[in-house]
């Protein structure tokens, strides 16, 4: 017999899957120089849901069930340079076309029926571009300066973005670095 109350007389499912593939090409270049190039598949799907459970355990009635699905294709571009010993640059640009389905159903009790909450799905892209520079002044040191870029065409919001760190290294083992950086999130 059911010994807890009714919240938990249910039978929840659940699951997340995640996958990527991808493929990878450098060129090395004469001027101490390279450029690498990634073209990358990758997909996340998860979801849950429960169904509310009779005495016998069979089922009544879903309560709730919901799906996430995002899917990605990226492909980037990185250019680096070695300009001295002790001086190098990278620039490069990522480019993804993302596309998702989300949807979500919940029970109502006073209709006495699942209702679709959320039913969602399309596709957008990101373009992000970036250049940096690194200079090591001496053994220990190290500083890095670099200008990030990102525009987002779902709705045409776009940032600049500095960044800039500088590191110590006090022995192979331990280092000190200090750094700054505006990050956007999409």
């Amino acid at each position: 017999k059911w010994q807890e109350n009714d919240y938990y007389r249910m039978n929840y499912t659940f699951f997340a899957n995640t996958g990527m593939t991808g493929l990878t090409h450098t060129r090395l270049f004469k001027n101490q120089s390279w450029m690498k190039t990634i073209v990358a598949v990758s997909a996340t799907d998860n979801g849950d849901g429960a169904e509310e459970l009779q005495n016998d355990y069979s089922t009544t009635k879903k309560i709730f069930d919901e799906r996430f699905l995002q899917k990605k294709i990226t492909l980037s571009s990185v250019y680096t340079r070695k300009l001295t010993p002790r001086s190098s640059y990278r620039m490069g640009v990522i480019v993804n076309h993302l596309k998702y389905e989300l949807f979500m159903k919940e029970y109502i009790d006073s209709l006495d029926l699942l209702q679709t909450k959320i039913e969602s799905d399309g596709n957008y892209q990101t373009v992000q571009a970036f250049g940096q520079w690194n200079y090591k002044p001496g053994e220990k040191w190290s500083a890095n300066a670099g200008l990030h870029f990102i525009r987002l065409f779902l709705n045409g919001s776009q940032s600049i973005e500095p960044r800039a760190s500088l590191r110590y290294e006090m022995n192979p083992r331990h280092s000190f670095t200090l750094g700054y950086g505006l990050h956007s999130q999409v």
